[in-house]
């Protein structure tokens, strides 16, 4: 059965629909990006990345704070 659209606002609550599933803190984000980055250098893979905190802190902004 295929539904027109915005019949979902009609079966299911409004409060019930969600955006998003999970919420980092820009602290956690930023200590992920640090084990991901000594990671990936331990395995040969991060010499040439670089990490730079405001590109990151942008980043996370736009995709997590700023949702």
């Amino acid at each position: 059965m295929i539904l027109p659209p915005g019949a979902y606002k009609k079966i299911y609550c409004s409060w019930d629909i969600c955006d998003y599933g999970w919420i980092h803190t820009w602290e956690d984000y930023w200590n992920e990006c640090q084990e991901l980055h000594q990671e990936a250098i331990e395995r040969g893979w991060g010499y040439y990345m670089d990490l730079d905190e405001d590109k990151e802190y942008r980043w996370w902004l736009k995709h997590y704070k700023n949702k």
